[in-house]
């Protein structure tokens, strides 16, 4: 606009010379009439040679701008494509987990529906049963008796009784069991589809204190067991305790409910001779024996 501007006002200076005929002008006019025209000639060029330059430059980066735009269409029209492949492989791939799952809940089921009930009413553990018990109390003296071997010793009899430990490197537990256990003790106690036996292990630090505990072992799928020792509450009543080295003897199972025998001591009684004795019911929950009354 400044270039056209330019040429209008140069051209309106020269045109009220010649509303006289160029024949009239003298030759003086005629030379400064040659000179404005000049002049107005040379700013015409130079403006219509900066517009061209101008018009090159940005007819480039239109040029320039179409490419990128073309670019970026490609490029754009490129990540839509993967985006469409990567959501079909996500839907593919959903479908293949949800069925997967379902194949994995199915044989699930299956596997559970295989879990044979084992026949408790020998009252002997299986061998599998034994090699689970014995690894797992072996494992408990050996976090006493590093570095030392531990004894291994079973008795055949009319009973069968499995010690393990010496007890005799200071604090360190030996534990005595029969391998038979008490067939009324056995089942299903907690009603979770599993069987569990009960069982006393009786221990000793090597001295002449020895106590017995309750343990259960917990037969699932797949030969696969749990050994747990049975927390329960001293049922002996006010004023009277179960003593430090309690021996608890599983009585009979009524109504779900394990019968509890324990002896009680009052307070001035001496570890050999309590003064009292109980028997009260426990229901096994949470791999736990609950005092129910």
């Amino acid at each position: 606009m400044k270039f056209i501007s330019l040429f209008i006002f140069q051209f309106a200076l020269v045109l009220p010379s010649m509303a006289q005929s160029i024949e009239d002008l003298s030759k003086k006019e005629m030379k400064e009439l040659l000179l404005k025209f000049s002049q107005s000639n040379d700013s015409l060029k130079k403006a219509n040679l900066e517009l061209s330059n101008q018009l090159n430059s940005a007819l480039q980066k239109k040029g320039e701008s179409e490419l990128k735009n073309e670019n970026l269409a490609k490029e754009n029209n490129l990540l839509l494509e993967q985006v469409e492949a990567l959501t079909k492989s996500q839907e593919i791939s959903t479908r293949a987990l949800k069925s997967n799952q379902a194949t994995i809940n199915q044989l699930q089921d299956s596997i559970n529906k295989l879990y044979l009930v084992r026949d408790l009413s020998n009252g002997q553990f299986s061998a599998e049963e034994m090699a689970f018990i014995t690894k797992s109390l072996r494992e408990e003296i050996k976090k006493y008796q590093s570095g030392n071997e531990v004894s291994f010793v079973i008795k055949k009899a009319e009973t069968t009784i499995v010690k393990l430990g010496t007890g005799d490197l200071g604090y360190v537990p030996a534990y005595e069991f029969n391998a038979r256990y008490n067939p009324n003790f056995a089942g299903d106690f907690d009603k979770d589809g599993k069987q569990e036996i009960l069982f006393t292990i009786d221990e000793t630090a090597g001295g002449t204190y020895a106590w017995q505990r309750i343990f259960c072992l917990k037969v699932l799928p797949n030969n696969q067991y749990k050994l747990i020792e049975l927390d329960y509450s001293c049922p002996c009543a006010l004023n009277y305790h179960c003593g430090d080295n309690p021996y608890p003897v599983m009585t009979k199972v009524v109504n779900g409910n394990i019968y509890i025998h324990l002896a009680c001591y009052g307070e001035h009684d001496a570890s050999c001779c309590p003064s009292s004795e109980t028997e009260k019911p426990y229901k096994f929950e949470n791999d736990k024996l609950i005092l129910t009354h």
